[in-house]
C-alpha cells in the first residue's frame, strides 16, 4: 500500500515538473538520474518530517 502512494506521490510531482524534466532531458540527463533525483528529494523530506514528530507519538500503546 505505501509503495502505491509513493508512485503515486512520484507521478504528481513529475507532472507537476514537465518544463524542469524537459530541460534537464534537453541538457542530456538520463531518466534513472531524474527518478533518483525526485525520490531522493521525497525520501529526505519524508525522513525530516519522521525525525521532528516522532516525540510527539508514544512509544507503546496499551490495549486493555
Amino acid at each position: 500500500m505505501s509503495a502505491v502512494v509513493i508512485a503515486l506521490i512520484i507521478h504528481v510531482m513529475t507532472l507537476e515538473k514537465l518544463k524542469q524534466i524537459a530541460t534537464l532531458k534537453l541538457i542530456g540527463a538520463p531518466d534513472r538520474v531524474i527518478f533518483v533525483q525526485q525520490s531522493l528529494a521525497l525520501g529526505t523530506l519524508g525522513l525530516g518530517l519522521i525525525l521532528t514528530v516522532k516525540d510527539y507519538f508514544p512509544r507503546r500503546v496499551l490495549l486493555v
